[in-house]
């Protein structure tokens, strides 16, 4: 979930692969987009995100860049 589906954990659901991989596909505007992924009910920034900021509600958020 992310700014790009205003946060709901609903919008954009992922599937598991056959290797156990679990994926989506987006397409993203130009700039910089705040998400998380949600793991079993909890929310959790992404390992390989390129960076980590701060939302409205000044919690910890993974972020992307795509130019």
């Amino acid at each position: 979930m992310g700014d790009f589906n205003r946060w709901d954990l609903a919008a954009t659901p992922v599937q598991r692969m056959p290797d156990g991989r679990w994926t989506v596909s987006l397409e993203l505007h130009h700039g910089h987009h705040q998400y998380l992924f949600v793991v079993d009910g909890k929310r959790v920034l992404d390992p390989n995100a390129s960076s980590i900021a701060r939302n409205d509600r000044n919690e910890r958020v993974s972020l992307i860049t795509v130019s």
